[in-house]
């Protein structure tokens, strides 16, 4: 199962990130090698700089981990906008 949530997330990355405007068929592997890092660093660097949260308060880290989800849920939002006379 959890093979099968992943690969349904990246399939919707990938695909998210080839209809942002500007993105053909040119820049295609190097905008998705792009969203790929920037996951992979997020994956690495969140959870120890979330850790080192604790200093402050023992909910922290979850404050900083919510604001990481609100932040790329924003980026999909103002990357993805539909074109200018897209029928809806």
């Amino acid at each position: 199962y959890k093979k099968q949530v992943f690969d349904t997330f990246m399939a919707i990355l990938n695909a998210s990130v080839l209809e942002v405007r500007g993105v053909g068929h040119l820049y295609a592997g190097t905008a998705v090698g792009f969203a790929t890092m920037f996951r992979n660093l997020g994956g690495a660097l969140s959870p120890p700089l979330g850790n080192s949260l604790t200093v402050f308060g023992l909910n922290a880290p979850f404050l900083f981990w919510g604001s990481l989800g609100l932040f790329a849920a924003l980026m999909f939002a103002f990357a993805l906008k539909p074109e200018q006379g897209a029928a809806e």
